[in-house]
């Protein structure tokens, strides 16, 4: 998060007021010093979490513990869903937890709980 690391929402607003009308936009042409892209954070956290996934023995249940932001963009694409519903999921409050499971019937995996 750059800059940005530690600070509230209102701060953010308050003291780079162009990033947080462009992030608030969606618009990732305007970061602060030092934040990653949603795609270069998709990139770093999709892989870890599928490899941790993938690490899992059947019937074990893995935890991976992430800033909310990186959780949110992870969840995201660990489920294949497109960027785009991502203003659908309220960010996730500070330690709360989400919960995936395989789907017996379908296969894969589905959101089971979020934001808990």
């Amino acid at each position: 998060m750059g800059k940005r690391s530690g600070l509230t929402l209102e701060e953010f607003a308050a003291y780079f007021p162009e990033e947080h009308a462009a992030w608030l936009a969606h618009e990732e042409g305007r970061l602060v010093a030092g934040e990653e892209s949603t795609a270069q954070v998709r990139a770093r956290v999709v892989p870890a979490l599928r490899d941790c996934l993938a690490s899992l023995e059947e019937g074990q249940t893995g935890v991976a513990v992430l800033h909310g932001g990186c959780l949110k963009v992870g969840l995201l694409g660990v489920l294949g869903w497109p960027w785009e519903l991502s203003a659908t999921l309220q960010g996730l409050e500070n330690c709360a937890y989400s919960v995936l499971s395989e789907d017996p019937r379908r296969g894969g995996l589905r959101l089971t709980s979020y934001n808990e």
